[in-house]
Protein backbone atom coordinates (compact mmCIF):
# COMPACT_ATOMS: atom_id res chain seq x y z
CA UNK A 1 0.00 0.00 0.00
CA UNK A 2 2.63 2.59 1.29
CA UNK A 3 4.89 1.50 -2.25
CA UNK A 4 1.69 2.36 -4.38
CA UNK A 5 0.98 5.97 -2.41
CA UNK A 6 4.58 6.51 -3.40
CA UNK A 7 4.39 5.46 -6.98
CA UNK A 8 1.45 7.42 -7.29
CA UNK A 9 2.47 10.80 -5.71
CA UNK A 10 5.69 10.65 -7.54
CA UNK A 11 4.04 12.17 -10.50
CA UNK A 12 3.50 15.33 -9.48
CA UNK A 13 6.05 18.35 -8.29
CA UNK A 14 4.06 19.32 -5.59
CA UNK A 15 3.60 15.96 -3.86
CA UNK A 16 7.67 15.36 -4.67
CA UNK A 17 8.08 18.51 -2.51
CA UNK A 18 5.88 16.66 0.13
CA UNK A 19 8.22 13.70 -0.29
CA UNK A 20 11.60 15.89 0.40
CA UNK A 21 9.91 17.51 2.95
CA UNK A 22 9.37 13.97 4.59
CA UNK A 23 12.44 12.76 3.98
CA UNK A 24 13.64 15.78 5.98
CA UNK A 25 11.73 15.50 8.75
CA UNK A 26 10.48 12.13 9.36
CA UNK A 27 7.96 11.94 11.71
CA UNK A 28 7.95 8.40 12.92
CA UNK A 29 11.46 8.16 13.76
CA UNK A 30 12.65 6.31 16.35
CA UNK A 31 16.12 7.69 17.34
CA UNK A 32 16.65 11.06 17.82
CA UNK A 33 19.40 13.07 15.73
CA UNK A 34 21.51 14.27 18.39
CA UNK A 35 22.26 17.84 17.60
CA UNK A 36 25.16 19.33 19.70
CA UNK A 37 25.03 23.07 19.88
CA UNK A 38 28.31 25.15 21.03
CA UNK A 39 27.51 28.39 23.82
CA UNK A 40 29.46 30.36 25.15
CA UNK A 41 28.25 32.62 28.63
CA UNK A 42 26.17 35.51 27.41
CA UNK A 43 23.01 36.70 29.05
CA UNK A 44 20.41 36.78 28.53
CA UNK A 45 20.77 34.59 25.91
CA UNK A 46 22.66 31.70 27.24
CA UNK A 47 23.88 31.11 30.98
CA UNK A 48 24.46 28.15 33.43
CA UNK A 49 21.14 27.81 35.50
CA UNK A 50 19.92 25.04 37.41
CA UNK A 51 17.84 23.40 34.58
CA UNK A 52 18.35 19.77 33.12
CA UNK A 53 20.99 21.31 30.54
CA UNK A 54 22.73 23.60 33.08
CA UNK A 55 21.75 26.03 30.95
CA UNK A 56 19.29 28.53 30.52
CA UNK A 57 18.60 31.72 28.03
CA UNK A 58 16.42 32.86 25.20
CA UNK A 59 18.65 30.73 22.71
CA UNK A 60 18.52 27.56 24.92
CA UNK A 61 14.89 27.72 25.11
CA UNK A 62 14.99 28.63 21.60
CA UNK A 63 17.19 25.85 20.59
CA UNK A 64 15.01 23.02 22.45
CA UNK A 65 12.21 24.71 20.85
CA UNK A 66 13.64 24.19 17.35
CA UNK A 67 15.04 20.59 18.24
CA UNK A 68 11.61 19.50 19.69
CA UNK A 69 10.14 20.68 16.35
CA UNK A 70 12.98 18.47 14.36
CA UNK A 71 12.68 15.45 16.35
CA UNK A 72 16.21 16.23 17.35
CA UNK A 73 18.13 15.82 20.91
CA UNK A 74 19.73 18.74 21.52
CA UNK A 75 23.30 18.44 23.95
CA UNK A 76 24.92 21.53 24.72
CA UNK A 77 28.89 22.32 24.80
CA UNK A 78 30.14 25.59 26.54
CA UNK A 79 32.88 26.91 24.45
CA UNK A 80 34.57 30.32 24.18
CA UNK A 81 33.39 32.93 20.89
CA UNK A 82 36.98 33.01 19.02
CA UNK A 83 37.06 28.93 18.89
CA UNK A 84 33.13 29.07 17.19
CA UNK A 85 34.04 28.89 13.63
CA UNK A 86 36.68 26.25 13.62
CA UNK A 87 34.99 23.66 15.69
CA UNK A 88 31.66 24.32 13.58
CA UNK A 89 34.08 23.25 10.41
CA UNK A 90 35.53 20.34 12.10
CA UNK A 91 32.38 18.92 13.12
CA UNK A 92 33.34 19.34 17.19
CA UNK A 93 29.90 21.04 16.65
CA UNK A 94 27.20 21.20 14.47
CA UNK A 95 25.64 25.03 15.54
CA UNK A 96 26.12 28.40 17.82
CA UNK A 97 23.95 30.64 18.30
CA UNK A 98 23.99 34.53 18.87
CA UNK A 99 26.55 34.81 16.54
CA UNK A 100 26.33 38.40 14.35
CA UNK A 101 25.72 37.69 10.87
CA UNK A 102 28.65 39.46 8.58
CA UNK A 103 29.65 38.94 5.22
CA UNK A 104 33.05 38.34 6.06
CA UNK A 105 32.27 36.00 8.44
CA UNK A 106 29.82 34.15 5.78
CA UNK A 107 32.98 33.38 3.70
CA UNK A 108 34.04 31.07 6.60
CA UNK A 109 30.62 29.63 7.74
CA UNK A 110 27.01 29.69 7.04
CA UNK A 111 23.74 31.17 8.98
CA UNK A 112 20.09 30.80 10.03
CA UNK A 113 17.84 32.96 8.35
CA UNK A 114 18.48 36.13 10.84
CA UNK A 115 16.58 35.67 14.44
CA UNK A 116 16.54 38.71 16.23
CA UNK A 117 17.65 42.05 16.13
CA UNK A 118 20.93 43.65 18.22
CA UNK A 119 22.82 46.40 18.60
CA UNK A 120 25.93 47.86 20.60
CA UNK A 121 25.56 50.17 23.32
CA UNK A 122 27.52 52.02 25.64
CA UNK A 123 27.20 51.72 29.53
CA UNK A 124 28.83 53.54 32.17
CA UNK A 125 28.53 53.84 35.94
CA UNK A 126 25.47 55.58 36.96
CA UNK A 127 27.55 57.88 39.43
CA UNK A 128 30.15 58.71 36.61
CA UNK A 129 28.75 62.17 35.09
CA UNK A 130 31.61 62.76 32.65
CA UNK A 131 30.38 60.07 29.64
CA UNK A 132 27.72 60.94 28.31
CA UNK A 133 27.82 59.66 24.69
CA UNK A 134 30.68 57.65 22.78
CA UNK A 135 32.37 61.37 22.04
CA UNK A 136 33.27 61.81 26.31
CA UNK A 137 35.51 58.55 25.97
CA UNK A 138 38.52 60.11 25.11
CA UNK A 139 41.07 59.18 27.71
CA UNK A 140 39.03 56.63 29.12
CA UNK A 141 39.50 52.65 29.14
CA UNK A 142 37.03 50.97 27.27
CA UNK A 143 36.15 47.23 27.64
CA UNK A 144 34.62 44.90 25.29
CA UNK A 145 34.58 40.89 24.57
CA UNK A 146 36.10 39.25 21.90
CA UNK A 147 38.95 40.98 19.73
CA UNK A 148 37.69 39.12 16.69
CA UNK A 149 33.90 39.71 17.79
CA UNK A 150 31.47 42.65 16.30
CA UNK A 151 32.00 44.64 19.52
CA UNK A 152 35.85 44.36 19.28
CA UNK A 153 35.92 45.44 15.98
CA UNK A 154 33.69 48.56 16.67
CA UNK A 155 36.26 49.81 19.77
CA UNK A 156 39.01 49.70 17.47
CA UNK A 157 37.12 51.73 14.81
CA UNK A 158 36.57 54.27 17.69
CA UNK A 159 39.82 54.56 18.97
CA UNK A 160 41.60 57.50 16.23
CA UNK A 161 37.78 59.38 15.84
CA UNK A 162 37.38 59.91 20.01
CA UNK A 163 40.93 58.83 21.26
CA UNK A 164 40.09 55.90 23.61
CA UNK A 165 42.94 55.38 25.76
CA UNK A 166 43.01 51.91 26.04
CA UNK A 167 40.65 48.58 25.12
CA UNK A 168 40.20 45.99 27.09
CA UNK A 169 39.06 42.39 25.95
CA UNK A 170 37.10 39.79 28.29
CA UNK A 171 37.27 36.24 27.36
CA UNK A 172 33.73 36.37 29.33
CA UNK A 173 30.67 38.46 29.65
CA UNK A 174 30.53 38.61 33.64
CA UNK A 175 34.66 39.82 33.69
CA UNK A 176 33.45 43.52 32.06
CA UNK A 177 30.88 44.32 34.13
CA UNK A 178 32.65 43.41 37.47
CA UNK A 179 35.75 45.46 35.96
CA UNK A 180 33.03 48.36 35.62
CA UNK A 181 31.56 48.48 39.04
CA UNK A 182 34.84 48.15 40.62
CA UNK A 183 36.39 51.11 38.39
CA UNK A 184 39.12 49.19 36.50
CA UNK A 185 37.66 50.35 33.52
CA UNK A 186 35.29 52.89 32.57
CA UNK A 187 32.53 52.11 29.94
CA UNK A 188 31.66 49.04 28.53
CA UNK A 189 30.67 48.64 24.72
CA UNK A 190 28.89 45.45 24.37
CA UNK A 191 25.17 44.41 22.90
CA UNK A 192 22.07 46.24 24.32
CA UNK A 193 20.32 43.44 25.92
CA UNK A 194 23.39 42.35 27.70
CA UNK A 195 23.80 45.41 29.35
CA UNK A 196 20.40 45.65 30.04
CA UNK A 197 20.43 42.22 31.39
CA UNK A 198 23.40 43.93 34.23
CA UNK A 199 21.93 47.26 34.45
CA UNK A 200 19.20 45.38 36.26
CA UNK A 201 21.14 42.56 37.71
CA UNK A 202 23.25 45.47 39.34
CA UNK A 203 19.78 47.57 40.53
CA UNK A 204 21.25 50.18 38.39
CA UNK A 205 24.44 50.40 39.59
CA UNK A 206 25.33 50.32 35.87
CA UNK A 207 23.37 52.16 33.22
CA UNK A 208 23.27 52.08 29.23
CA UNK A 209 24.00 55.58 27.61
CA UNK A 210 22.18 56.80 24.10
CA UNK A 211 21.07 55.51 21.72
CA UNK A 212 22.41 51.88 19.69
CA UNK A 213 25.17 52.55 17.77
CA UNK A 214 25.10 49.91 15.28
CA UNK A 215 22.16 47.31 14.15
CA UNK A 216 23.49 43.93 13.19
CA UNK A 217 21.26 40.35 13.01
CA UNK A 218 21.90 37.44 15.07
CA UNK A 219 22.10 34.11 13.13
CA UNK A 220 22.54 30.13 14.00
CA UNK A 221 26.05 29.43 13.19
CA UNK A 222 26.69 26.08 11.12
CA UNK A 223 29.86 24.80 9.51
CA UNK A 224 30.53 26.28 5.95
CA UNK A 225 28.22 23.84 3.44
CA UNK A 226 26.63 22.26 5.78
CA UNK A 227 23.05 23.23 3.88
CA UNK A 228 21.06 20.71 5.42
CA UNK A 229 20.87 21.40 8.67
CA UNK A 230 20.81 25.18 7.85
CA UNK A 231 17.47 24.51 5.71
CA UNK A 232 16.21 22.27 8.87
CA UNK A 233 16.50 24.97 11.25
CA UNK A 234 15.34 27.55 9.28
CA UNK A 235 12.25 25.51 8.67
CA UNK A 236 11.97 24.89 12.81
CA UNK A 237 12.16 28.74 12.71
CA UNK A 238 9.16 29.65 11.08
CA UNK A 239 6.91 27.31 12.38
CA UNK A 240 8.12 28.45 16.02
CA UNK A 241 8.08 31.82 15.11
CA UNK A 242 4.51 31.42 13.50
CA UNK A 243 2.99 29.37 16.59
CA UNK A 244 4.18 32.20 19.18
CA UNK A 245 6.43 30.36 20.60
CA UNK A 246 9.03 32.44 19.64
CA UNK A 247 7.30 36.09 21.20
CA UNK A 248 6.74 33.97 24.19
CA UNK A 249 10.68 33.09 24.42
CA UNK A 250 11.36 36.60 23.60
CA UNK A 251 8.84 38.23 26.04
CA UNK A 252 10.26 36.01 29.27
CA UNK A 253 14.25 37.26 28.40
CA UNK A 254 14.66 39.76 26.39
CA UNK A 255 11.23 41.92 27.28
CA UNK A 256 9.72 44.99 24.83
CA UNK A 257 8.10 42.06 22.96
CA UNK A 258 4.65 42.68 24.31
CA UNK A 259 1.79 45.43 23.63
CA UNK A 260 -1.41 46.58 24.90
CA UNK A 261 -3.19 44.22 22.93
CA UNK A 262 -6.71 45.11 23.85
CA UNK A 263 -9.63 43.56 21.74
CA UNK A 264 -10.95 47.01 21.12
CA UNK A 265 -7.50 48.00 19.18
CA UNK A 266 -7.13 44.92 17.34
CA UNK A 267 -11.24 45.68 16.04
CA UNK A 268 -9.88 49.43 15.22
CA UNK A 269 -6.98 48.33 13.03
CA UNK A 270 -8.76 45.33 11.23
CA UNK A 271 -11.69 47.72 10.47
CA UNK A 272 -9.77 50.98 8.77
CA UNK A 273 -8.41 51.09 5.40
CA UNK A 274 -4.64 50.77 6.25
CA UNK A 275 -2.74 53.50 3.39
CA UNK A 276 0.55 51.38 1.90
CA UNK A 277 2.73 54.05 0.25
CA UNK A 278 4.68 52.63 -3.08
CA UNK A 279 7.29 53.48 -5.77
CA UNK A 280 7.47 51.91 -8.79
CA UNK A 281 10.07 49.35 -8.32
CA UNK A 282 10.41 46.60 -10.46
CA UNK A 283 10.15 43.49 -9.84
CA UNK A 284 9.20 44.57 -6.18
CA UNK A 285 6.11 46.79 -7.66
CA UNK A 286 4.76 47.59 -11.14
CA UNK A 287 2.23 48.12 -13.35
CA UNK A 288 2.70 45.10 -16.42
CA UNK A 289 0.29 48.24 -18.39
CA UNK A 290 0.08 51.66 -18.78
CA UNK A 291 -4.03 50.97 -16.79
CA UNK A 292 -2.92 47.01 -15.63
CA UNK A 293 -3.47 46.11 -11.17
CA UNK A 294 -0.74 46.94 -9.72
CA UNK A 295 1.53 43.73 -8.75
CA UNK A 296 4.89 42.52 -7.83
CA UNK A 297 6.71 40.76 -4.94
CA UNK A 298 6.21 43.36 -2.56
CA UNK A 299 2.56 43.96 -3.23
CA UNK A 300 1.49 40.44 -3.37
CA UNK A 301 3.29 39.44 0.04
CA UNK A 302 1.76 42.48 1.57
CA UNK A 303 -1.66 41.43 0.31
CA UNK A 304 -0.79 37.54 1.36
CA UNK A 305 -0.22 39.40 4.73
CA UNK A 306 -3.22 41.06 4.88
CA UNK A 307 -5.59 38.35 4.27
CA UNK A 308 -3.86 35.93 7.28
CA UNK A 309 -4.32 38.64 9.57
CA UNK A 310 -7.37 39.93 8.59
CA UNK A 311 -6.34 43.67 7.12
CA UNK A 312 -7.95 45.82 4.72
CA UNK A 313 -5.03 47.10 2.66
CA UNK A 314 -5.37 50.16 -0.33
CA UNK A 315 -2.20 51.40 -1.95
CA UNK A 316 -1.27 54.85 -2.66
CA UNK A 317 1.78 55.67 -5.16
CA UNK A 318 4.35 57.83 -3.58
CA UNK A 319 7.58 59.77 -4.26
CA UNK A 320 10.69 57.58 -2.95
CA UNK A 321 12.36 60.98 -1.16
CA UNK A 322 9.27 61.49 0.33
CA UNK A 323 8.62 58.52 1.90
CA UNK A 324 9.95 58.77 5.55
CA UNK A 325 8.47 62.18 5.86
CA UNK A 326 5.66 60.86 4.98
CA UNK A 327 5.53 57.99 7.56
CA UNK A 328 6.65 60.48 10.58
CA UNK A 329 3.82 62.55 9.77
CA UNK A 330 0.79 59.02 9.65
CA UNK A 331 0.01 60.19 5.99
CA UNK A 332 0.58 56.12 4.99
CA UNK A 333 0.19 53.65 7.50
CA UNK A 334 3.16 51.25 6.17
CA UNK A 335 6.08 51.54 3.40
CA UNK A 336 6.81 48.46 0.39
CA UNK A 337 9.89 46.82 1.16
CA UNK A 338 12.95 49.16 1.26
CA UNK A 339 16.61 48.42 2.79
CA UNK A 340 16.57 48.39 6.99
CA UNK A 341 19.30 50.66 8.02
CA UNK A 342 20.35 52.68 10.83
CA UNK A 343 19.62 55.85 9.59
CA UNK A 344 16.11 54.95 8.42
CA UNK A 345 15.37 53.61 11.75
CA UNK A 346 15.99 56.87 13.58
CA UNK A 347 12.71 58.28 12.06
CA UNK A 348 10.62 54.72 11.22
CA UNK A 349 10.19 51.39 12.57
CA UNK A 350 10.69 48.15 10.30
CA UNK A 351 8.84 44.78 9.94
CA UNK A 352 11.41 41.80 10.52
CA UNK A 353 13.41 41.46 7.52
CA UNK A 354 11.85 39.35 4.37
CA UNK A 355 14.34 39.55 2.02
CA UNK A 356 18.30 39.90 1.14
CA UNK A 357 18.93 42.63 -1.21
CA UNK A 358 22.60 42.55 -3.52
CA UNK A 359 23.77 45.35 -5.48
CA UNK A 360 25.74 44.38 -8.67
CA UNK A 361 27.33 46.64 -11.64
CA UNK A 362 25.08 46.26 -14.91
CA UNK A 363 26.57 47.57 -18.52
CA UNK A 364 25.72 47.35 -21.92
CA UNK A 365 26.51 44.05 -23.93
CA UNK A 366 28.73 45.75 -25.72
CA UNK A 367 30.67 47.41 -22.58
CA UNK A 368 34.38 46.52 -21.55
CA UNK A 369 33.79 46.88 -17.96
CA UNK A 370 34.14 43.84 -16.24
CA UNK A 371 34.42 44.96 -12.82
CA UNK A 372 34.10 47.91 -10.28
CA UNK A 373 37.78 48.37 -10.82
CA UNK A 374 37.65 49.45 -14.43
CA UNK A 375 35.39 52.52 -13.28
CA UNK A 376 37.84 54.83 -13.41
CA UNK A 377 37.13 58.11 -15.09
CA UNK A 378 33.66 56.31 -15.57
CA UNK A 379 29.93 58.03 -15.04
CA UNK A 380 27.79 55.83 -12.95
CA UNK A 381 24.28 55.79 -12.58
CA UNK A 382 22.25 54.95 -9.20
CA UNK A 383 18.86 54.89 -7.68
CA UNK A 384 18.65 56.94 -4.92
CA UNK A 385 19.21 55.23 -1.35
CA UNK A 386 21.72 52.62 -0.48
CA UNK A 387 22.87 52.12 -4.14
CA UNK A 388 23.49 55.83 -3.81
CA UNK A 389 25.33 55.68 -0.52
CA UNK A 390 27.85 52.84 -2.14
CA UNK A 391 28.38 54.54 -4.88
CA UNK A 392 29.56 57.85 -2.91
CA UNK A 393 32.14 55.83 -1.23
CA UNK A 394 33.80 54.30 -4.07
CA UNK A 395 33.75 57.56 -5.59
CA UNK A 396 35.42 59.08 -2.34
CA UNK A 397 38.18 56.27 -3.11
CA UNK A 398 38.41 58.18 -6.69
CA UNK A 399 37.04 54.71 -8.15
CA UNK A 400 34.40 56.92 -9.94
CA UNK A 401 34.58 59.93 -11.60
CA UNK A 402 31.15 61.77 -11.58
CA UNK A 403 27.65 60.29 -10.14
CA UNK A 404 24.58 60.68 -11.75
CA UNK A 405 21.02 60.23 -9.76
CA UNK A 406 17.77 59.34 -10.72
CA UNK A 407 14.56 58.51 -9.08
CA UNK A 408 13.45 56.50 -11.76
CA UNK A 409 14.39 52.98 -12.98
CA UNK A 410 12.95 53.10 -16.72
CA UNK A 411 15.09 56.37 -17.36
CA UNK A 412 18.20 55.27 -15.56
CA UNK A 413 18.44 52.20 -17.94
CA UNK A 414 17.49 53.75 -20.53
CA UNK A 415 20.02 56.36 -20.06
CA UNK A 416 22.34 53.10 -19.84
CA UNK A 417 21.54 51.49 -23.33
CA UNK A 418 21.62 55.28 -24.95
CA UNK A 419 25.09 56.17 -23.66
CA UNK A 420 24.43 59.05 -21.21
CA UNK A 421 25.75 56.87 -18.85
CA UNK A 422 28.50 54.24 -18.74
CA UNK A 423 27.17 51.64 -15.95
CA UNK A 424 24.87 51.43 -13.01
CA UNK A 425 24.89 49.97 -9.71
CA UNK A 426 21.48 48.83 -8.63
CA UNK A 427 19.78 45.99 -6.53
CA UNK A 428 20.30 42.54 -8.28
CA UNK A 429 16.45 41.48 -9.03
CA UNK A 430 15.81 45.01 -10.44
CA UNK A 431 18.82 44.44 -13.01
CA UNK A 432 17.52 41.48 -13.86
CA UNK A 433 13.89 42.57 -14.29
CA UNK A 434 15.37 45.24 -17.38
CA UNK A 435 17.72 42.82 -18.61
CA UNK A 436 14.74 40.41 -19.42
CA UNK A 437 12.92 43.92 -20.64
CA UNK A 438 15.63 45.14 -22.93
CA UNK A 439 16.55 41.59 -24.11
CA UNK A 440 20.07 41.43 -25.41
CA UNK A 441 20.85 44.88 -24.68
CA UNK A 442 21.95 44.29 -21.06
CA UNK A 443 24.06 42.26 -18.94
CA UNK A 444 25.60 42.13 -15.08
CA UNK A 445 28.60 42.14 -14.43
CA UNK A 446 31.06 41.22 -11.83
CA UNK A 447 30.84 40.10 -8.36
CA UNK A 448 27.65 41.14 -5.85
CA UNK A 449 28.67 44.19 -3.89
CA UNK A 450 26.62 44.54 -1.15
CA UNK A 451 24.42 42.52 1.35
CA UNK A 452 21.62 44.48 3.27
CA UNK A 453 18.19 43.32 4.55
CA UNK A 454 14.65 44.15 3.40
CA UNK A 455 11.47 45.33 5.50
CA UNK A 456 8.18 47.43 5.43
CA UNK A 457 8.30 50.30 7.12
CA UNK A 458 6.20 51.65 9.68
CA UNK A 459 6.15 54.68 11.80
CA UNK A 460 7.41 55.52 15.11
CA UNK A 461 5.20 53.91 17.91
CA UNK A 462 2.76 51.62 15.95
CA UNK A 463 3.39 48.49 17.76
CA UNK A 464 0.46 46.72 17.03
CA UNK A 465 0.50 46.69 13.29
CA UNK A 466 4.39 45.71 13.55
CA UNK A 467 2.79 42.76 15.37
CA UNK A 468 0.69 41.90 13.25
CA UNK A 469 2.83 42.49 9.93
CA UNK A 470 5.52 40.37 11.56
CA UNK A 471 3.04 37.75 12.34
CA UNK A 472 1.66 37.59 9.08
CA UNK A 473 5.31 37.28 7.52
CA UNK A 474 6.01 34.61 9.89
CA UNK A 475 2.69 32.51 8.68
CA UNK A 476 2.92 33.66 4.98
CA UNK A 477 7.02 32.26 5.17
CA UNK A 478 5.61 28.79 6.95
CA UNK A 479 2.89 27.95 4.90
CA UNK A 480 4.62 28.21 1.58
CA UNK A 481 3.20 30.78 0.33
CA UNK A 482 6.28 33.42 0.29
CA UNK A 483 7.78 30.80 -1.71
CA UNK A 484 5.17 30.78 -4.07
CA UNK A 485 4.92 34.46 -4.45
CA UNK A 486 9.08 34.69 -4.01
CA UNK A 487 9.22 32.26 -7.79
CA UNK A 488 6.60 33.91 -9.45
CA UNK A 489 8.66 37.26 -9.01
CA UNK A 490 12.17 36.86 -8.19
CA UNK A 491 13.15 33.16 -9.50
CA UNK A 492 13.02 34.65 -13.24
CA UNK A 493 15.30 33.66 -16.30
CA UNK A 494 18.87 34.35 -15.68
CA UNK A 495 17.95 35.21 -11.45
CA UNK A 496 20.44 32.88 -9.53
CA UNK A 497 17.68 33.10 -6.53
CA UNK A 498 16.13 30.40 -4.59
CA UNK A 499 12.65 30.16 -4.02
CA UNK A 500 12.96 29.41 -0.39
CA UNK A 501 13.15 32.43 1.55
CA UNK A 502 16.06 30.17 4.07
CA UNK A 503 18.43 30.31 0.96
CA UNK A 504 18.05 33.79 -0.29
CA UNK A 505 21.47 34.22 0.47
CA UNK A 506 22.50 32.32 -2.15
CA UNK A 507 22.55 35.47 -3.83
CA UNK A 508 25.57 36.57 -1.92
CA UNK A 509 27.60 33.28 -2.00
CA UNK A 510 30.67 34.65 -4.31
CA UNK A 511 32.96 37.04 -2.62
CA UNK A 512 32.28 40.36 -2.50
CA UNK A 513 34.68 43.06 -4.94
CA UNK A 514 34.92 45.23 -2.56
CA UNK A 515 35.01 43.80 1.45
CA UNK A 516 33.53 46.57 3.98
CA UNK A 517 37.29 47.52 5.63
CA UNK A 518 37.86 49.03 1.77
CA UNK A 519 34.81 50.90 1.54
CA UNK A 520 33.56 52.64 4.76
Amino acid sequence: MKKKIIFAISFGVAVLAAILFFALFPKNSQTKQKLTVGIFSFPPYSFRANTNTGYSGFDIEMLNALAQKLNMQVSYQEIQFDNAFDLLNKGKIDCSPGITIHTTREKIIDFSWPYNKIGLQLMKRADDDSIHSIDDLKGKIVGTTSYTGSSGIYCRRLVPKVGIAEIKYFKSYNEPYECLLKGTIDAIILDHPVNLYYQEKTHGRLVCVGDLLTQEFFGIAVAKGNNSLRKKLNYAMQKIMASGEYGRIYNKYIKGFSEDNSAHQQKELQKRELIVGYYTFPPYCYKASKDGELTGFDIELLKAIAKDQHLKLTFQQIPFNSIINLLKKHQVDLLTGMTITPAREQYIDFSWPFNLIAHQLMVTSESNIRSIYDLKGKNIGCFIGTAFDYCSKLKAKGMIKEITLFDDFDQMFLALISGKINAIINELPVNIYYMNKYAGELKNVGKVLTREYSGFGLPKGRVLLKKYINQGINNVMASGEFSKIYKKFLNRSNMKLNQQVEIIKNISAQKETIQPEVVK
